[in-house]
């Protein structure tokens, strides 16, 4: 599934919504989410992650992943990892290579 689909299945078709996700999805706002902060707070910055996933490598951790284009429109995914008790335990930013891959 591309990103525009991913994000109009979370948000619909309401242009608003569209460009509050857009401006909420900066990396201004990604430097704020720092190790200890809880769940709730990570979600007032950034809204609702568009995956979330535990890995069986990592079964303690909580994967919370939010996709976004950089400046030079490439597919990225911006992660805040959780601890099981929702805290934030560290960050990542990557490529998104599914996107890459599924020439979106």
């Amino acid at each position: 599934m591309g990103l525009i689909a991913s994000l109009l299945g979370l948000i619909g078709c309401d242009p608003a919504a569209w460009e509050a996700e857009r401006k909420r999805l900066q990396p201004e706002n990604f430097d704020k989410i720092k190790a200890g902060m809880l769940e709730m707070e990570v979600i007032q910055i950034l809204g609702k992650p568009h995956q979330m996933v535990t890995y069986p490598l990592k079964p303690s951790e909580l994967n919370y992943h939010w996709r976004w284009r950089n400046s030079n429109n490439e597919p990225m995914i911006f992660s805040a990892i959780f601890d099981p008790d929702k805290v934030v335990i560290r960050t990542e930013q990557m490529r998104d290579v599914q996107q890459y891959q599924s020439g979106s």
